[in-house]
């Protein structure tokens, strides 16, 4: 996420108040992107989601 941002990692940390806060961000995103792919595809596949 740092580089597509251009930014170096130790800059976006700086935004954090720890490692930890960081990672649970990340997480967090990630599944968030995940679910949304998962449903685009469902409806791509013409399923609804439940």
């Amino acid at each position: 996420m740092a580089a597509e941002a251009g930014m170096s990692l130790g800059s976006v940390r700086h935004y954090f108040g720890s490692k930890d806060e960081m990672l649970r961000y990340v997480v967090r995103y990630l599944g968030e992107r995940v679910t949304e792919r998962i449903v685009a595809g469902m409806g791509e596949a013409g399923e609804r989601p439940s």
